[in-house]
């Protein structure tokens, strides 16, 4: 086990390099939303990052964390079940019926529902 903490130097950083946003693993959710640099340049990274989840974990959620997560959805990640939903090729979100109480509150139309909690949620089409 590894502590990113205390890796140097530190990966809680975002800086903006020759027209490059850099952002280090460790950087706060609430830090995007907040950062002058993201809010100037990269408006609609800044406006994601404030509508994810509540205050209280974007104070704590890395954006590191956020997108290492794997899917929670069963119907998904279960490779010997017959379901085969949109992810996996098939044609419907078998959550949007199902056993979806670890997926998006905002719901889709023909689309799926799942998401990479607790990232904002994404819509995926095949």
């Amino acid at each position: 086990m590894i502590n990113l903490k205390a890796i140097t130097p530190s990966l809680d950083y975002i800086k903006e390099e020759g027209g490059m946003l850099k952002i280090g693993a460790l950087t706060r959710l609430e830090d995007i939303a907040k950062s002058s640099v993201v809010q100037a340049n990269y408006a609609a990274l800044a406006q994601a990052a404030l509508a994810t989840a509540s205050p209280h974990i974007r104070e704590m959620g890395t954006i590191g964390g956020n997108i290492c997560q794997h899917v929670r959805c069963w119907y998904f990640r279960k490779t010997e079940n017959r379901f085969d939903c949109i992810r996996k090729g098939g044609n419907m979100c078998y959550a949007m019926a199902g056993e979806n109480r670890y997926h998006s509150i905002f719901g889709a139309i023909k689309a799926c529902v799942a998401v990479n909690p607790p990232t904002p949620p994404r819509l995926w089409w095949p």
